[in-house]
């Protein structure tokens, strides 16, 4: 998924991998630095889109997200397995909710337009497994949820030739009931993200494109 984003990104000046400082109010308006110390810039306006926590640190001191450390994100496994064409799983269904597991959903993920035609799945594990094993190490977690997708589909994992787990610590919250963003003019600090509405990317689209809209509005000469 995240072609989409470097497709929308491909004219813009975008840093990955690089862990941001809090916010400084200077004259010109806020200063941004890296863990290192080194300057990237003064701007104008600064929007965060990160996860409630890390809001919360970014932006000490905006007064409109005072909620943001008390927001609780919930974590998720996602295990990815792909098979090679002598030992494709042969099954007769796309996707599945789980239950009474410690798994709680399944996507055959080369069933999708224009992916791979070799057959591959996603496994994400319930929240309050990931929750309770966040402390753990990943080769533990990984074989517990191969045995859990072996005991609920009754495929044989271990002809997986290609099988890599990744902790999702930000993935999911319960509905909210307040804004579906934040935005302080005044300061010029503004919050987008899914935690403000649901854990989905859809709240996470909705969230972004009506701040947006707004700063559309503010910004217009």
């Amino acid at each position: 998924m995240k072609n989409i984003g470097k497709h929308l990104a491909r004219d813009l000046n975008v840093s990955t991998n690089t862990e941001i400082m809090p916010v400084e109010r200077v004259p010109e308006g806020w200063l941004v630095r890296e863990q290192s110390g080194r300057e990237l810039g003064r701007f104008d306006w600064v929007i965060s889109a990160a996860p409630a926590a890390q809001t919360a640190a970014l932006l000490p001191e905006i007064r409109l997200h005072e909620a943001a450390p008390e927001v609780r994100m919930l974590a998720c496994y996602a295990l990815m397995l792909g098979f090679p064409a002598a030992s494709e799983p042969r099954i007769d269904w796309e996707a599945a909710l789980v239950r009474e597991a410690d798994i709680s959903w399944i996507s055959v993920n080369s069933s999708k337009p224009q992916r791979d035609p070799a057959f591959s799945m996603v496994i994400h594990s319930t929240n309050a497994y990931a929750e309770a094993q966040l402390n753990s190490d990943n080769e533990s977690v990984q074989a517990h949820l191969l045995q859990e997708v072996r005991r609920v589909t009754g495929l044989n994992t271990d002809t997986a030739d290609h099988c890599v787990l990744h902790r999702w610590r930000y993935a999911n919250i319960a509905k909210q009931a307040g804004d579906a963003y934040l935005l302080d003019p005044d300061r010029k600090l503004g919050v987008c993200s899914d935690w403000l509405i649901r854990g989905r990317i859809e709240a996470a689209f909705t969230s972004a494109s009506l701040l947006a809209a707004q700063l559309r509005e503010l910004l217009q000469p």
